[in-house]
């Protein structure tokens, strides 16, 4: 029975949607679908009530769901065990991180990881933080890292670094803060955070002109470095690009928004040996 079906099926039976399953597995909807299929076949029953328009377990499907619940977590604990008794670290690492962070600090600390243990073989994924929060909880990333300012409920978590939100510019521009900003979103919190600032500056005479949203910091870095616009990044972004003196800070009008680069992973199962390995060259340590 392959384990691939198995899991596709259990994280569609835990969030109760093919989809959410293809997501946490960053495979299409209708490979789940067909893993299912094949599962149905080989069991000789149907998992799920495919009349229906909603997600549905049948009583067989319930059954198989805690079957396999329980198999893989042997299966994961066999694989740990194997790992645990050669000297030299064996078996795989799944991490999950932030889009921004992969060519940072993910990539650098992947390197020197790979160096010193080149018998695990590294799954690499990316999405936003609400990504890599589902995966560590569905089980399907052994560690994520994110930069994150709120609770990550049900994951333990260390911090990696910190830092601060900054508005820069290219050093030839003249734009100002009243020209307009790029940003993520506006309903995002820091983005709220410099709004509540700049009303506060401005005796509530004067809001936060909003030049364009764009879906990702590094979007915004590269439309920043490419015109004479204002950016919103977090400054780890722009680390280089200030140093170099390509960009320059703008004065923020209140308090900087802070933020942390966390590793996560799930409260549920202990951090196995090749995770624990990779949080410590992430810590530095």
């Amino acid at each position: 029975m392959n384990t691939f079906h198995m899991k596709y099926f259990l994280d569609a039976a835990r969030a109760g949607s093919l989809q959410r399953s293809a997501d946490l597995n960053h495979v299409t909807h209708s490979a789940v679908s067909l893993a299912i299929r094949a599962l149905e076949k080989e069991l000789g029953a149907d998992l799920l009530e495919h009349a229906k328009r909603r997600f549905v377990l049948t009583e067989a499907g319930e059954r198989v769901r805690d079957r396999f619940d329980h198999w893989l977590n042997e299966i994961d604990d066999l694989k740990s065990e194997i790992s645990l008794s050669t000297p030299e670290p064996t078996g795989e690492l799944r991490v999950i991180g932030a889009q921004s962070l992969i060519t940072t600090s993910i990539s650098d600390a992947l390197i020197r990881y790979r160096e010193s243990v080149p018998k695990v073989r590294v799954h690499l994924s990316a999405g936003p933080a609400a990504t890599v929060h589902a995966a560590l909880l569905a089980e399907t990333a052994d560690l994520g890292v994110l930069v994150d300012h709120h609770k990550l409920t049900g994951c333990y978590s260390k911090t990696i670094s910190k830092g601060r939100f900054v508005l820069v510019k290219r050093a030839a521009s003249k734009a100002r803060l009243e020209d307009g900003v790029i940003v993520t979103a506006e309903s995002k919190v820091e983005v709220e955070h410099l709004a509540k600032a700049i009303r506060k500056r401005s005796n509530q005479k004067r809001d936060l002109k909003i030049e364009m949203e764009v879906m990702s910091w590094t979007l915004i870095k590269n439309f920043v470095s490419r015109t004479s616009a204002i950016g919103y990044v977090p400054d780890y972004m722009v680390r280089d690009e200030l140093k170099s003196g390509k960009l320059v800070i703008v004065p923020n009008p209140g308090e900087p928004f802070e933020y942390e680069i966390k590793a996560a992973w799930a409260q549920s199962r202990s951090l196995r040996r090749n995770a624990s390995l990779f949080l410590e060259t992430l810590l530095g340590t």
